[in-house]
């Protein structure tokens, strides 16, 4: 298969594992993981700024049809993610596992934090609690292990698997 039918493959299961699974387990635990910055995170830092910028653009979107919050903030939010990720590429070691977590919090806290700052400046209070951030957090950082070797099996495979 070619990368980009792999990518719209995990596009798509995202799709249906956030609309499905991560809802519920949000409203159960009162956070849950985000699926779709951990891997524009990991596909960022493997194929580069330029590829970054799309996936963040096309991954915010679908977060904004699946969220209740400003349009268009997350797909702010993720596009710049994208881009700063995909910067990091050749200047950041991707393999260590240590540097991939900290990729991931720094990127969830600053989600965390943009989303807030979209709230105040626009006049929608968006309730953010210290527990729902590091419960995100969290997940982010035991999840994303697997995130990144997904990532990188499929940005280090030629033009077919």
């Amino acid at each position: 298969m070619k990368k980009p039918t792999i990518y719209v493959a995990l596009f798509l299961t995202l799709v249906i594992l956030t609309g499905s699974f991560v809802r519920y387990l949000g409203n159960f635990l009162g956070a849950a993981p985000e699926f779709f910055l951990m891997f524009l995170v990991a596909t960022a830092l493997f194929e580069g700024p330029y590829f970054g910028i799309i996936a963040g653009f096309i991954a915010g979107l679908a977060v904004d049809f699946v969220s209740v919050f400003i349009p268009g903030s997350n797909c702010l939010i993720y596009t710049t993610i994208g881009y700063i990720a995909g910067s990091m590429r050749g200047k950041f070691y991707a393999s260590s596992a240590g540097n991939q977590l900290i990729l991931v919090v720094v990127a969830s806290f600053l989600t965390k934090a943009a989303l807030a700052l979209f709230g105040e400046t626009f006049g929608t209070r968006y309730a953010v609690s210290v527990k729902w951030v590091m419960l995100t957090i969290i997940y982010d950082m035991v999840l994303a292990p697997m995130v990144f070797y997904i990532s990188r099996k499929i940005s280090s495979a030629n033009t077919y698997i």
